[in-house]
C-alpha cells in the first residue's frame, strides 16, 4: 500500500498550488519577491553537494516515522505572520524561519518574534520588494531586531539584554540609532541552496526551514507530506489568518495560515532558486 500523510485528509484542496498573485488581490496583499541577484547565487553552499539526499525510494518510511512522532516544524511555530499592505514576503518568510529554528534549538518559551520591517526596510524598495540570497547575506551579518509587541522582547529590554525593538510593520519607521547592536543577536548561521526535488524534501526530512518561492510570493516551507506516494510540501504563509488551511502550531494552538504546493510547484521553486536554514545564532543571554 502507498503511504499517505495522515494529514491529508484534513487538506483544503483550494489551498493546493495557489496562484499568488490571483490571492494576494483578493486578501489585499502584494507580493513582493525578485529573482537572486547574479552576483548572490553562488553565495550559499549548495545543499545536494554537502548533505545526504535520501533516495526518493526511502521518504515513505522517513515521513512515516516523523509522522507517527509529530515532528514536524509548524509545531514550533509561535505566531501566523501578517506582512500587511507591505511587499516584504521575503523578510516575513525570512523571520518566521528564523523564529522555527530559534525554537528547535532553544525551545518555543525562547522565541523572540522579529520585525521582518527591520531588515526589508533596508535591503529593499518599498514597491519591488527583496531576494531570498540577498536576505540570506543581510542575515548572517546583521541579523533582524525584535518586535516590540512581543511581551518577552519588552522583559528582555527591561532585563538590559539588548535596547531597541521594531515594529513588524511600517516601511517608513525609523530604525534607533544603535540598532546593529540589537539585530546582531538574532541572526543565521547556516543558508544552503535548494537546487532540486530531492534536496528540497531531503532538508525538510532533517528538520530544516526552507525559503522559497513562485510566481513573485515567498513562503516559509516546514513539512513535506505524501498523498498515494506523490510529494506535496506544507508551507506557512506571512497573509495571517484570513488565508489558508488550519493546522496545529506550537502548545497545541490551532491557527490558520497554511499552504500546499505540489511536486510541479517545487520543482518550479527549485529551479528558480529554494534556500534551506538549519541554525540560528545563540544570544548569550539565553540559557
Amino acid at each position: 500500500m502507498t503511504y499517505t500523510s495522515p494529514i491529508i485528509s484534513e487538506i483544503n484542496q483550494r489551498y493546493i498550488d495557489v496562484p499568488f498573485q490571483t490571492e494576494a488581490d483578493a486578501c489585499d496583499r502584494l507580493c513582493g519577491m525578485l529573482p537572486p541577484e547574479d552576483y548572490l547565487m553562488a553565495y550559499s553552499p549548495d545543499y545536494e553537494a554537502s548533505n545526504t539526499i535520501y533516495p526518493e525510494a526511502e521518504w515513505p518510511e522517513m515521513i512515516a516515522r516523523i509522522d507517527e512522532t509529530g515532528g514536524w516544524l509548524e509545531r514550533y511555530i509561535r505566531v501566523i505572520l501578517d506582512q500587511g499592505r507591505e511587499p516584504s514576503c521575503v523578510y516575513a518568510a525570512t523571520a518566521q524561519a528564523v523564529q522555527v529554528i530559534q525554537a528547535k534549538q532553544f525551545g518555543v518559551d525562547k522565541v523572540r518574534l522579529l520585525s521582518w520591517i527591520s531588515g526589508y526596510r533596508h535591503n529593499g524598495t518599498r514597491t519591488s520588494g527583496s531576494s531570498v540570497p540577498g536576505a540570506a547575506v543581510w542575515m548572517e551579518g546583521t541579523g533582524l531586531q525584535p518586535r516590540s509587541d512581543d511581551p518577552r522582547v519588552k522583559d528582555d529590554i527591561v532585563a538590559g539584554r539588548y535596547k531597541h525593538a521594531h515594529p513588524a510593520t511600517g516601511y517608513g519607521t525609523a530604525q534607533a540609532s544603535g540598532w546593529k547592536e540589537t539585530a546582531r543577536h538574532f541572526r543565521t548561521h547556516e543558508w544552503f541552496k535548494v537546487a532540486t526535488v530531492g534536496a528540497f524534501v531531503s532538508a525538510l526530512i532533517n528538520g530544516w526551514v526552507i525559503l522559497g518561492g513562485r510566481d513573485g510570493h515567498c513562503v516559509c516551507h516546514v513539512r513535506p507530506m505524501l498523498d498515494g506516494g506523490r510529494i506535496i510540501s506544507m508551507y506557512a504563509n506571512s497573509w495571517g489568518t484570513d488565508f489558508g488551511a488550519t493546522h496545529e502550531i506550537a502548545n497545541g494552538v490551532k491557527a490558520r495560515g497554511f499552504g500546499y504546493d505540489s511536486r510541479a510547484k517545487i520543482s518550479t521553486m527549485v529551479s528558480r532558486g529554494a534556500w534551506a536554514i538549519r541554525t540560528v545564532i545563540r544570544p548569550s543571554w539565553m540559557v
